[in-house]
C-alpha cells in the first residue's frame, strides 16, 4: 500500500473538518463548555460569542465538536485517551 501524499492527506483532514463542523454537541451550560476549554465562564462566553456555528437553546448552548477540546472527545468516546493517561488515572482514583 502506498503512503497518502501531501495533498490527500490535507484533503482528508479537510473532509473530516468539515464532518465534524456539522455535528454539534449535546446542549451544555456556559460552566460546562468553559470547564472543557479549561477558562473561566467570562471567557468562554466572549469564545462562543465569536465561535461560529454555535446554536443557543434557551440558557443552553450547542457548539461544533470540532471546535471543542480533545478531552471532550475523550469524555463523549470519540477519542481513547493514551494508555499511559489512563493507568494514572486508576492509580489515583
Amino acid at each position: 500500500m502506498t503512503e497518502p501524499t501531501v495533498d490527500h492527506q490535507a484533503a482528508l483532514r479537510d473532509a473530516y473538518r468539515d464532518l465534524l463542523g456539522q455535528l454539534l454537541t449535546e446542549p451544555m451550560t456556559v460552566s460546562a463548555f468553559a470547564s472543557y476549554m479549561g477558562v473561566n465562564r467570562n471567557k468562554a462566553s466572549a469564545m462562543l460569542r465569536d465561535m461560529p456555528g454555535v446554536e443557543r437553546v434557551g440558557g443552553l448552548v450547542r457548539v461544533p465538536v470540532c471546535m471543542m477540546s480533545p478531552r471532550y472527545h475523550v469524555e463523549v468516546g470519540m477519542l481513547t485517551a493514551p494508555a499511559h493517561r489512563e493507568s494514572a488515572r486508576s492509580r489515583s482514583g
